[in-house]
């Protein structure tokens, strides 16, 4: 997640990106378990065979607000171990961070907070 949101924000005009990580039990995460368990039961039901076949399944979901279907085009598509040589996003300690900030100005760095409370990024 951290590499797509580097590579994102590179290719569009975008300076900082601050990236929120919620606990269990969090209203947000329970929102998003209810949509993707919205989504299982349409597919349980349903053959998938297609890309069509799968668009048209979800558009049959009941949801409260719209989503958007995006469909994925050839370039949208990278290898990710040639794009991660030389990155060292294994240091970041994922299973204790609140929140991450990428900034365009530092490519190489990502800013870590460790605790909601904190003020700055570290």
């Amino acid at each position: 997640m951290t590499y797509a949101l580097k590579r994102f924000m590179s290719n569009h005009c975008i300076d900082r990106i601050t990236q929120k990580l919620c606990c269990q039990g969090d209203p947000n995460i329970q929102q998003v378990a209810k949509e993707h368990s919205h989504i299982e039961n349409v597919l349980k039901t349903k053959e998938v065979f297609s890309p069509v076949s799968l668009v048209r399944a979800l558009k049959t979901v009941r949801r409260r607000a719209p989503f958007r279907i995006i469909q994925m085009q050839k370039q949208n598509f990278v290898e990710l171990q040639k794009s991660l040589v030389g990155l060292q996003f294994i240091a970041i300690p994922y299973t204790c961070v609140k929140s991450l900030q990428y900034e365009r100005s530092n490519e190489m760095f990502v800013f870590l907070k460790l605790y909601f409370a904190d003020e700055s990024f570290w």
